[in-house]
């Protein structure tokens, strides 16, 4: 009975709901123009979310094209999402089915944490410099794709606090949670809002760094003769040079000494003085 009240406040209030992708269907082309759907899980309930109802932005993925096409492609570029936790609004209900809107979900929490909220003096809750949560709905190799209170963006490798990985999935996963520290907001109204974001770094242990000092790591990676490091302190770093006489390679324990660090974007740089020891 909690589920259904849920549903009811839901729809009556327009009230966001959480629950976690389970599924994205297709039906065939005799069912409609809305074939495709994702199947969402709240509680002891599935929730109907067609796919156009899955994005703010529709004629991005629905273009004048066959519609049973568009579903299609849209569904696998939503695939990656299934295990992700999304906010819905229920539109429909009765006691056989749940339909809801992901679209109305995200236009409400844009509206209340980027343009004004009348609980804290029209002000918004999100701006340049702000530091809030970020639910990961797709893990490629270079890049996440987060949402973050409404708006959806992308994070590249190198803002992450993996920039190094060979491989961001095995570091992230869907419906995990990061804190990422909002960089740019571009748009005034609720449908065109755009942010970038980076991942937050330990602020603590960045500002313990210092040039020319020498920290202890580990190579994770070499590209176009640069070397990744993973310092011991717990910080990524790229080395331009290698002055020992053995070219290091993944594994290698070695000492890094900074040549330069950049306070806003917390990346550092330097030269690997010496291999400790061979992988």
């Amino acid at each position: 009975m909690d589920t259904m009240n849920d549903f009811v406040k839901s729809k009556e209030t327009d009230t966001p709901l959480t629950g976690t992708i389970t599924a994205i269907k297709l039906g065939t082309q005799t069912e409609g123009n809305n074939v495709g759907y994702a199947i969402v899980s709240y509680k002891d309930r599935n929730v109907f979310i067609f796919l156009k109802e899955m994005v703010i932005n529709t004629k991005r993925y629905f273009n004048n094209e066959n519609e049973y096409t568009s579903n299609i492609r849209f569904a696998k570029l939503l695939n990656p999402m299934i295990g992700a936790e999304i906010d819905f609004i229920v539109t429909f209900i009765n006691d056989d089915v749940v339909v809801g809107s992901r679209k109305n979900a995200l236009m409400q929490l844009r509206i209340s944490n980027y343009l004004y909220n009348e609980h804290n003096g029209n002000e918004p809750n999100v701006s340049v410099g702000s530091i809030i949560p970020a639910r990961i709905l797709a893990v490629r190799e270079e890049k996440l794709w987060v949402e973050v209170y409404g708006v959806e963006t992308g994070i590249s490798k190198i803002y992450t606090n993996c920039a190094y990985a060979d491989d961001l999935r095995d570091k992230y996963f869907v419906g995990d949670f990061i804190d990422v520290i909002v960089k740019k907001i571009n748009g005034s109204a609720a449908e065109n809002l755009k942010i970038r974001v980076n991942e937050c770094h330990d602020e603590k242990v960045f500002e313990t760094i210092a040039i020319k000092e020498n920290y202890s790591g580990f190579v994770t990676n070499n590209k176009n003769n640069m070397f990744f490091v993973a310092l011991d302190i717990g910080i990524h770093a790229i080395a331009l040079k290698c002055f020992d006489n053995r070219k290091p390679h993944k594994g290698d324990k070695v000492v890094f000494t900074v040549i330069y660090k950049n306070e806003n974007t917390k990346f550092v740089k330097g030269v690997i003085s010496r291999i400790i020891k061979k992988a």
